[in-house]
């Protein structure tokens, strides 16, 4: 029996990091051969031509500038004493945006369908002085409208670093490459950028950089983020061990812990350039303390639907517990114990449908635990075939009783029924009763326009036969 996972979207506010402090890999490898660099003027030898900006070419020392100078406190005296990368030249220097979304440097190449680029820049994270050398801003590579790298500066040393990400072009023709402030501020975020490339990636050593960090969710539940850099190569797999003799082959596996202690978490991944493979692995101690229920059961369902048919799909999230049954009451007086089953309704209606799923713990003592769920699901459809029921003769269709178009009161009955019933638009319509061996006993109403609203008809059954 297959237990399904609902994947939940993790917000890192709220959620415990372990391990390191979650940075972007900067995915740079210097074993690759690289074509010609397609941007102009990217070591800013040629001052400020070549590229465009949305922040204001420096004429004061004040927010949402930039200018290209050969040291930071040139044109910003609050600004360190900070020189080109490479300790000489020119170099791009950013007066923080105030302003969130704002490429501080772009421009146009030219690139070829299927092909990979690398787009790599260097940054100095913060160029003011104390204190707020602290205040550090965010960063997108993008190519064509795709973000291929985002870097918070607070995870970078007050150094030059290399920042890279890749591009595979989908289509020949020019595209727009941006370096993006994500996050704004008033005082702060002030930073240098040097010698920007975009180039072509020609071939690459099989070869691998990994990485994960571990968030725990809640309770006992881990969720683990592989951060892996392969440049040039295709990531073909991978695989986890937990340490409690618990694996995953996903990129991003969730876990269960059932007992507190210390598990060495190990990530293997493997790789592929074309011509050969590698792999590399990586493994961090985690540390467990927390208080695992010996059955945990959270249940939902997704469903489809064509006409009365309605197609259940149930998902959840199942922790140290073996999926003993489903049950599902489906609203309308029937039930099911398949796991994903279908069901057609008998007409048109609001029916609120119910699953239960029922599960053992894991502790072998056999103790059950049990989630229901329930949900309203509205059918639109016309009502299937339903003795004793009115219906339009246009089409031959009976309208079921339990259809939210009909009501018959009271029912059963062995003497005057009333008849309400609902048409959605104006249409001929033919009342007549069917017995248990499905022929016409008494005709009600012959074919008769009627208009779209509600009706009432009131018959006399006392001199009908029983059944």
């Amino acid at each position: 029996m297959k237990i399904k996972l609902y994947l939940k979207t993790l917000l890192l506010s709220g959620l415990s990091v372990m391990g390191f402090a979650i940075q972007a890999q900067t995915s740079c490898n210097p074993s690759c051969s690289y074509g010609e660099d397609l941007v102009i003027n990217g070591n800013f030898s040629s001052g400020t031509s070549g590229f465009n900006s949305d922040l204001t070419l420096y004429g004061s020392c004040n927010n949402n500038r930039y200018g290209v100078f050969p040291n930071a406190n040139t044109p910003c005296p609050t600004f360190a004493n900070i020189t080109a990368h490479g300790g000489s030249g020119n170099f791009l220097v950013i007066d923080g945006s105030t302003t969130a979304n704002r490429d501080v440097w772009y421009e146009t190449v030219s690139v070829t369908a299927g092909k990979t680029y690398e787009f790599a820049y260097w940054l100095y994270p913060s160029i003011s002085k104390p204190p707020y050398d602290a205040i550090r801003s965010q960063l997108d590579l993008r190519a064509n409208g795709t973000v291929i790298r985002s870097i918070d500066g607070d995870d970078y040393s007050l150094q030059w670093n290399r920042i890279c990400g890749t591009y595979t072009a989908t289509t020949s023709g020019n595209i727009v490459i941006e370096i993006r402030q994500t996050n704004s501020g008033s005082i702060g975020w002030d930073y240098g950028i040097d010698d920007v490339s975009f180039t072509e990636v020609e071939t690459c050593p099989c070869d691998i950089a990994a990485e994960f960090s571990i968030l725990n969710d809640e309770n006992c539940l881990y969720t683990f983020l592989s951060d892996v850099s392969a440049i040039g190569n295709t990531i073909v797999g991978y695989e986890w061990t937990f340490g409690d003799g618990y694996s995953s082959t996903d990129a991003t596996p969730t876990h269960y812990y059932t007992n507190s202690g210390s598990y060495e978490v190990c990530l293997k991944v493997w790789a592929f350039n074309g011509d050969e493979c590698c792999y590399t692995d990586v493994c961090q101690q985690v540390d467990v303390d927390c208080n695992p229920e010996p059955c945990d059961i959270n249940t939902e369902f997704e469903y489809s639907q064509n006409g009365c048919d309605v197609f259940f799909n149930s998902i959840g999230t199942v922790y140290n517990t073996t999926v003993v049954a489903y049950y599902w009451d489906f609203g309308d007086g029937t039930t099911g114990t398949n796991e994903d089953p279908s069901h057609t309704f008998p007409g048109p209606g609001s029916y609120e449908v119910c699953l239960t799923v029922i599960g053992k713990d894991y502790t072998g003592e056999g103790a059950c635990c049990m989630e229901t769920f329930c949900e309203t699901v509205d059918v639109d459809c016309e009502a299937g075939p339903d003795p004793g029921r009115v219906a339009p003769s246009s089409n031959n269709q009976k309208i079921s009783s339990r259809s939210s178009m009909l009501e018959v009161f009271p029912n059963p009955s062995s003497g005057n029924v009333t008849v309400n019933y609902t048409l959605k638009n104006d249409e001929q319509v033919q009342v007549f009763l069917i017995n248990m061996d499905g022929q016409v006993a008494q005709t009600i109403q012959d074919t008769e326009q009627m208009a779209r609203g509600k009706h009432t008809l009131d018959i006399d059954g006392s001199e009908l036969a029983d059944g």
